[in-house]
């Protein structure tokens, strides 16, 4: 009767082995789910911009230039990008630098544009062209 019930290094064998293949399926688990994951380079140029606002790596793809066409445009990649895109976020994410100078340039353009109407509503909506004299 003895033979049927298995002795207590026995049973904690099973018990070290099936937690041992438990931490390995873990393991391996953890190294497929991290293979699969795109290199920060790949996210920052890949096909979407706002994905690569989220990258760790500077953008070639999508720079000043990209965004400032955007921001011309008035796309909805843009207003998504400017809703991503916070100051705090651009010491973290170094594409997003792009999106705030553009969006800066942007209010500096909505300033000058509220002074010229405001100038232009103040003065009777006249306007001097200023010619030079020989």
């Amino acid at each position: 009767m003895t033979d049927d019930v298995p002795s207590s290094s026995t049973a904690f064998s099973a018990a070290q082995r099936a937690l041992a293949l438990w931490a390995a399926l873990v393991a391996v688990s953890a190294g497929v789910v991290g293979a699969c994951q795109p290199k920060p380079e790949d996210v920052a140029n890949g096909d979407d911009p706002i994905a690569a606002l989220e990258a760790s790596v500077r953008s070639t793809r999508y720079d000043g230039p990209y965004w400032q066409q955007q921001r011309l445009a008035g796309s909805d990649v843009w207003r998504r990008a400017v809703d991503a895109c916070s100051p705090d976020r651009a010491a973290q994410r170094p594409n997003c630098e792009p999106v705030l100078a553009n969006a800066r340039a942007q209010e500096g353009n909505d300033r000058a544009d509220s002074v010229l109407r405001e100038i232009g509503r103040t003065s009777g909506g006249t306007r001097r062209d200023n010619v030079m004299s020989p």
